[in-house]
């Protein structure tokens, strides 16, 4: 399937680190491919370099302090909120889940991300393993595109049409270009010796040149 995870070795050895000490958990961390960030009462304690990148911040302080909340998309906000109570009910890592995060800019990233509760700095904390699947959302919807056109080309290759259905062909033919080709609007012309007529359309017609 497309489904990538966070590599687990990764992440066992990120939170082995973090029980040895927070050096060694600096250390480890900070050079690690994915984004990788510590909360404390909902706020960054710790970000390393590829959570920065993928929040697009310029400096640790854009993030430290501030709300994990402004950096999730308000739609998850609740379940962000669950899974946070759940992980100091039961301290089992929380299931990889897909979700949207926010950059600094505001713009927003298509994430998965997993959760273990640990101790830091002599806290109560969540650290907290990210993975930007932007190209990997891309790829999906492309492949659902794909996967519609060809469902479309099909259904119009082994539709029948009688006679008297001839506009709801040509109907269907231009709806199905449209829709394949991703256009704004299409019309399919009819040529009468030397006139075109608009014979069926999908979306507004063009203004016509002055």
């Amino acid at each position: 399937g497309l489904a990538v995870s966070i590599d687990i070795t990764e992440r066992k050895e990120a939170e082995d680190a973090l029980r040895a000490g927070e050096e060694r958990f600096r250390t480890l961390v900070e050079s690690a491919a994915d984004p990788i960030f510590v909360q404390v009462r909902e706020r960054f304690v710790y970000v390393n370099q590829a959570a920065m990148r993928l929040y697009g911040a310029s400096s640790p302080e854009e993030l430290l302090g501030r709300s994990i909340f402004e950096r999730f998309h308000p739609d998850y906000r609740a379940r962000i909120e669950e899974r946070i109570h759940a992980l100091f009910e039961t301290y089992r890592p929380a299931p990889m889940m897909e979700m949207v995060h926010v950059r600094v800019d505001g713009s927003p990233v298509d994430v998965e991300a997993t959760a273990v509760a640990i101790e830091y700095g002599g806290e109560s904390a969540v650290v907290v393993f990210v993975r930007d699947i932007t190209a990997r959302k891309a790829a999906e919807a492309r492949i659902a595109a794909d996967l519609d056109a060809l469902t479309r080309l099909h259904a119009l290759s082994t539709a029948f049409y009688s006679a008297e259905q001839i506009d709801t062909m040509l109907q269907d033919t231009v709806d199905a270009a449209v829709a394949i080709t991703g256009a704004r609007r299409g019309m399919l012309h009819l040529a009468e010796a030397e006139e075109l007529r608009i014979v069926a359309q999908h979306g507004e017609s063009p203004p016509l040149p002055p």
